[in-house]
């Protein structure tokens, strides 16, 4: 990929079938780029949210979630938002609970796995929080669409899925 021509690298899909793999080769190409000085500046670390794909049987059991996930419901239930996003912060094993705070208002709520997945309706999205840098001449694409209050962009409106976009400058936390 770093031997590409900037045409060729547009026409080109790095494909790597397991995470682990692809995450060695990121951090090959991100070095290779800023040795090029396509990424530039200083860096800005960021929480992304990696889905960590349990099925619906696993995410009924406790033991399945770790401590510092993100989960994310599809649907109202007493004490958790709909589309919220709440941090995992403590495991019962022997009650099969999981003790969550939303990330917005830092609400505490209990719920038990049990009761978490199942029909379509009563589904959530559990995700492995990873730290990455963000540069000048970042490439980002979203997979999902990004409500505007938590990402806004240049027009205001909320970031829809399937976008991408290359930073060009960052401010502080701003991109």
């Amino acid at each position: 990929y770093l031997n590409l021509s900037p045409e060729d690298r547009e026409k080109t899909a790095v494909i790597i079938p397991d995470y682990f793999s692809r995450n060695k080769v990121d951090v090959q190409i991100r070095n290779g780029l800023q040795k090029q000085g396509i990424l530039t500046g200083a860096e800005l670390t960021s929480g992304l949210y990696r889905n960590a794909n349990l099925d619906p049987f696993e995410k009924q059991t406790a033991t399945n979630y770790k401590v510092g996930q993100v989960v994310m419901f599809e649907s109202n239930r007493p004490g958790i938002e709909k589309g919220a996003y709440y941090n995992v912060s403590h495991i019962n094993k022997t009650t099969n609970e999981l003790t969550l705070i939303s990330t917005t208002d830092g609400k505490h709520a209990l719920i038990n796995a049990s009761e978490i997945a199942g029909s379509r309706n009563n589904s959530v999205q559990v995700f492995h929080v990873e730290n990455k840098s963000i540069q000048v001449g970042e490439k980002l694409r979203f997979t999902r669409s990004v409500p505007s209050d938590s990402l806004v962009a240049g027009d205001g409106k909320s970031v829809p899925s399937k976008a991408g976009a290359v930073v060009e400058s960052i401010d502080g936390t701003n991109l």
